[in-house]
């Protein structure tokens, strides 16, 4: 199958998860641009190491004249989107709506990023990011990395990083040319911390141990599992790595909520004391 997108990189890792369970593979992943996103053409070096290096994943490359696609899979924005539901069930409702993907449920609670080598030449025992977008203002990144400190390597952009240390002091930045080097350096750490960007969708594909960023606006990235921590109102608990010891962090909300998959609260997706988002 040909399957298109045009969504942000995040898009492309997550639609990842079906394609390892479509048959008749590997499929072909279609970039092309569409003015809904920040462009995934200009931006392919870093998506397609990753995409090519899964056996279910024949091509990633630009939409070339002539292709005939199977699947617009960016459609699932189009009057598809709710920021309640997650980003793979999205993709998922679309793909059987239009009839390209079998009548299953993919809700990407199955690792679908396999045999990703841990880079072993600078190993992070713990793994940070954090995109402009998604963020939460109650999430305790400053406590984080007064525990964590040198055990830290930031990945992403250089503006990300230096928005980053300019916010919550200096952590050590690794350059990271895809996101395949990404993953590979996520598989060598005990911890992946980041908000809803592209790195934390590659840890959810690797299922690898995390504590997400959780966004209050859009918390379309929530996949439940016993080693990831959702943190809403910035209530986690900082496991030891390395020696650092244990911190529980308390919430930061004075009447926490909790999201709950799939459920509307009346008025719109909110919290106590907070905007409706509608």
């Amino acid at each position: 199958m040909n399957i298109s997108t045009s969504g942000d990189l995040g898009d492309v890792v997550y639609l990842m998860s079906i394609l390892q369970d479509i048959p008749n593979g590997p499929h072909n992943i279609i970039l092309l641009d569409d003015g809904r996103t920040k462009g995934i053409v200009p931006r392919q070096h870093i998506i397609w190491p990753l995409c090519t290096s899964q056996s279910y994943v024949n091509e990633c490359r630009p939409i070339q004249p002539g292709d005939k696609i199977d699947w617009h899979s960016e459609h699932f924005r189009h009057g598809w989107y709710n920021n309640t539901s997650t980003i793979i069930r999205q993709h998922s409702s679309h793909g059987l709506h239009v009839k390209a993907i079998p009548s299953i449920q993919y809700t990407g609670q199955e690792k679908w990023l396999h045999n990703i080598e841990p880079r072993p030449d600078k190993p992070a025992y713990v793994v940070i990011a954090r995109s402009a977008r998604y963020q939460n203002q109650y999430f305790q990144w400053a406590k984080i990395v007064r525990h964590y400190n040198a055990r830290i390597r930031f990945v992403g952009t250089v503006q990300e990083h230096r928005d980053f240390c300019a916010q919550f002091g200096e952590v050590e930045y690794f350059p990271t040319a895809d996101l395949l080097e990404v993953a590979r350096l996520i598989a060598a750490s005990e911890i992946f911390i980041g908000n809803q960007s592209s790195p934390a969708a590659v840890a959810e594909g690797l299922k690898h141990n995390m504590i997400q960023e959780t966004s209050l606006t859009n918390p379309d990235c929530i996949y439940l599992r016993d080693n990831a921590q959702h943190c809403v109102d910035g209530k986690c608990t900082l496991p030891d790595i390395a020696g650092s010891g244990v911190l529980e962090i308390d919430s930061q909300m004075q009447s926490p909520y909790s999201p709950k998959l799939m459920i509307v609260p009346p008025g719109g997706w909110r919290y106590h004391g907070l905007k409706s988002t509608l």
